[in-house]
């Protein structure tokens, strides 16, 4: 069985643990949340890897965030966790060609085990939009993830 998760932005910390409500998640909410489909990206290791990578910040400095990671609620095999404010703003600053980049370097990690640099990019170009618009809204973005 593989990890669904779906990176969304919400405007607080409780309307985000309020997608746990939800079958599905976030994209399945009438309310329309803005979500990214990122099916086995786990926003805890793979994503602090990112961070990593994206900031030039040393990963143990990246996971000493209290908001890497951070389980907002679960339920069963479902939970809905946070993601830095840090690795949404290094996303949604950068440009395909800097996405590209580190998607090369994010491939070979030990967590993605030899990923396809292309689909990573698309990837990381889908949650840079997202991620961008949740900045320009001053939204916080999270993960629901479900095994």
């Amino acid at each position: 069985m593989s990890l669904l998760t779906h990176y969304f932005a919400a405007p607080n910390d409780a309307a985000a643990a309020g997608v746990i409500e939800i079958m599905g998640g976030p994209a399945a909410d009438p309310r329309g949340w803005p979500t990214v489909r990122l099916n086995g990206l786990e926003p805890v290791v793979t994503l602090g890897t990112l961070e990593e990578f994206l900031t030039r910040r040393p990963y143990r400095s990246v996971v000493a965030n209290p908001r890497q990671g951070h389980i907002l609620t679960e339920r069963a095999e479902t939970m809905v966790v946070t993601v830095t404010d840090e690795l949404r703003g290094a996303l949604a600053a950068a440009d395909r060609s800097a996405l590209a980049e580190v998607a090369d370097v994010w491939a070979v990690a030990e967590e993605l085990g030899s990923a396809d640099p292309i689909a990573l990019t698309d990837a990381l170009v889908a949650l840079a939009g997202l991620c961008r618009d949740a900045e320009i809204r001053g939204e916080p973005v999270y993960c629901w993830l479900s095994a």
